[in-house]
């Protein structure tokens, strides 16, 4: 009896082992099949000759741009649900005489800007010295000595890190949209994250069109998102499952920084401790044996910005050349002297619906902070309608204006407010007639500038937002917001009126 169960005991022994065997030899193969084989001359030559991302058009999307295979790491499950290390696709930013500069075509991993948090002690925080004030600092990060110990070594093999040279990176001023920010210090790195001016140099600014941000856009592995936590967009438009990484050194505070979204665009404030925001790191490789250190150059036009620019420009201008559009009243102040243009977005017969091309100032839609204020009590309608009306037309232009019975309705989102009826020369346009009038399909007619030109601007609608407080706005994207902003905070003006037609 003792022998049987002794023969049995050998027998699951050896169908474990025979197990494990298969096991271990079928991932060994699948390791080999995914595994590239180095060649450096291959290399260098397929680099000399890709097309660079930073010639391409800023809507080109990251599956369409031209990749290399080099180093390896965890990036997706194979069929024993396993994450075996694979070959590592990169994208070309551009190239100069001696070096090939290479972004990671997805984001990698998901890890915190920095994990060295300030100890709280006896009601206050005690800073270690080598973190204080330098949280934010890409030199003291903890993601900086991750990527360059870790990350590094598990990435490539020591014939790979031959050709890798160092980049000096400057650090001690960013450019971000619109001015300089004090940043940190230069380092000097074998891998490293963009930060925001180097990237929009090499792979176009973005925020004038929606799609301008696509060739900025990018997915994540599964190993990323599903094993490491990295955000992903969920949303059902064209960056779903697209993902938000980080670019280094643009501080906003002791314990914020800029990223990516999913969306190819710039957030300006997270959290550096945060886990959620992922790794797409970048290599300096050398096209020559040479021992001088590379150095990011952003002093070159490596793009068209202007040619990118006028296509957009173009886009626009067909969009917005089905409207008439009609000029009348002047605005006056310390900045402007400027003729008024406005758009006809209806027809009825005998008279026309004028909307301001521009956000023409900035008023409070009233001056009450708790209590509901409707479009019928509110000081932004007492202002069009008295100082606006009398200071912008003259008496030719008013007798042109007519005033009009308007209905506002409540918010359809909200049951806070009921439907409301004023009589107005001047005033803003409801969510109703934007979806009437104009619709949400042509957003560069619902996105609008301040008479200076500078950045689009959010306005306000006359319908009500979804809280007391609250009034619905058209953001800086071209979309109705129907939460809206705090409706005794400075909105965008732009009036809409009706006008007689001769």
């Amino acid at each position: 009896m003792n022998s049987l169960n002794y023969r049995i005991k050998i027998l699951k022994f050896l169908k474990l082992f025979f197990a494990i065997s298969l096991f271990f030899c079928c991932n060994l193969i699948t390791y080999a099949n995914n595994k590239v084989v180095f060649n450096k001359e291959e290399l260098i030559n397929r680099l000399k000759t890709m097309k660079m991302a930073s010639s391409c058009d800023t809507r080109t999307g990251v599956e369409e741009l031209e990749t290399v295979k080099f180093g390896s790491y965890q990036q997706y499950k194979d069929q024993y649900e396993i994450y075996n290390k694979e070959s590592v696709e990169w994208i070309l930013l551009y190239r100069d005489n001696d070096n090939a500069y290479l972004m990671s075509k997805y984001v990698l991993d998901s890890l915190p800007y920095n994990t060295e948090k300030p100890v709280f002690e006896r009601g206050a925080y005690i800073y270690d010295s080598n973190i204080y004030g330098m949280a934010s600092d890409w030199k003291y990060s903890t993601l900086r000595k991750w990527m360059n110990e870790t990350m590094y070594n598990e990435l490539f093999s020591d014939d790979e890190k031959s050709l890798i040279n160092t980049t000096y990176l400057d650090n001690t001023y960013v450019k971000d949209y619109e001015h300089y920010v004090i940043a940190g210090n230069h380092t000097e790195d074998k891998i490293y994250i963009l930060n925001e001016e180097e990237l929009f140099h090499f792979l176009g600014k973005g925020g004038i069109d929606v799609e301008e941000s696509k060739l900025k856009a990018t997915k994540g592995t599964d190993y990323a998102i599903k094993f490491r936590d990295l955000n992903t967009n969920t949303q059902n438009n064209w960056y779903k499952g697209f993902s938000d990484y980080w670019i280094r050194n643009v501080q906003i505070t002791e314990s914020d920084l800029s990223v990516i979204r999913a969306n190819g665009r710039f957030n300006s404030k997270v959290n550096i401790y945060d886990k959620r925001y992922g790794i797409r790191p970048c290599i300096t490789i050398k096209l020559k044996d040479s021992y001088d250190m590379a150095r990011i150059d952003l002093s070159k036009d490596v793009r068209d910005v202007a040619a990118d620019k006028k296509v957009i420009e173009d886009k626009k201008e067909a969009a917005l050349s089905i409207y008439e559009t009609v000029k009348l009243g002047r605005w006056l102040d310390d900045k402007n002297n400027v003729e008024l243009e406005w758009y006809v977005i209806a027809n009825e017969e005998g008279k026309k619906l004028l909307l301001a091309k521009d956000v023409i100032t900035k008023v409070k839609y009233n001056k009450k902070k708790a209590e509901l204020v409707t479009w019928k009590d509110s000081y932004a309608r007492q202002y069009l309608n008295d100082e606006f009306y009398n200071f912008v037309f003259n008496d030719d232009e008013k007798q042109k204006i007519q005033s009009v019975n308007i209905k506002t309705s409540k918010n359809p989102s909200s049951s806070l407010s009921s439907d409301e009826y004023t009589l107005d020369k001047v005033f803003l346009l409801s969510y109703e007639d934007v979806m009437n009038c104009i619709g949400m399909e042509n957003k560069y007619l619902l996105e609008a500038k301040p008479l200076d030109k500078t950045r689009i601007s959010s306005w306000a609608l006359r319908t009500p937002g979804d809280k007391d407080n609250r009034v619905s706005v058209v953001n800086s994207f071209g979309k109705i917001d129907l939460k809206g902003n705090p409706s005794n905070n400075s909105q965008g003006i732009r009036p809409a009126m009706w006008i007689k037609v001769n």
